[in-house]
């Protein structure tokens, strides 16, 4: 799950989840093999970049005191700065991906690429998982990686385990 990040770039480690190679792990995913095949490397992959706020402390300190914020309010001190956001899109646009919507107030940026081009990107690794229902993925086991000068508006990197599911 970690391994060393390429000079220049930051690791996301909470990003994703490690990953055991043992098929004895119960209720647990487990890698079943390391080398994907042409079509699953040519697959889409779809992803959320999602965006620090500024001042988050601040932030939920004062909404536990009761205060109600402002929406203009959010805009002005809490939100991505629009440069920001708009930084991070050129980004993933310029490692061939595909930025597919965004959220209104800047903080996620939904895209999508073939697997290997967001492995490229993130300088992830991906590999064929077996899920707690008993289907393969094509899943990450590394830790995704972005450019060291949008690392500090990222706060990660989400949807690139899809074997890990959301439960009601």
């Amino acid at each position: 799950l970690f391994r060393s990040v390429a000079p220049g770039r930051t690791a996301f480690p909470d990003s994703v989840r490690e990953i055991t190679a043992d098929p004895a792990a119960a209720r647990q995913p487990v890698i079943s093999r390391t080398v994907l095949s042409p079509g699953e490397t040519a697959a889409a992959m779809p992803f959320e970049v999602a965006l620090r706020m500024r001042g988050f402390d601040e932030m939920q300190a004062r909404i536990a005191r009761g205060e109600l914020i402002s929406a203009s309010e959010k805009e002005a001190k809490y939100f991505p700065l629009s440069a920001d956001h708009d930084r991070v899109v050129q980004w993933l646009k310029s490692q061939g991906l595909q930025v597919t919507r965004t959220d209104p107030n800047r903080l996620g940026i939904f895209g999508r690429g073939s697997v290997d081009a967001v492995g490229k990107a993130f300088q992830v690794s991906f590999a064929r998982v077996v899920g707690v229902d008993g289907r393969e993925y094509t899943s990450a086991v590394t830790a995704p990686s972005v450019s060291a000068d949008i690392a500090p508006v990222v706060l990660g990197i989400h949807g690139l385990q899809p074997h890990i599911q959301r439960h009601p």
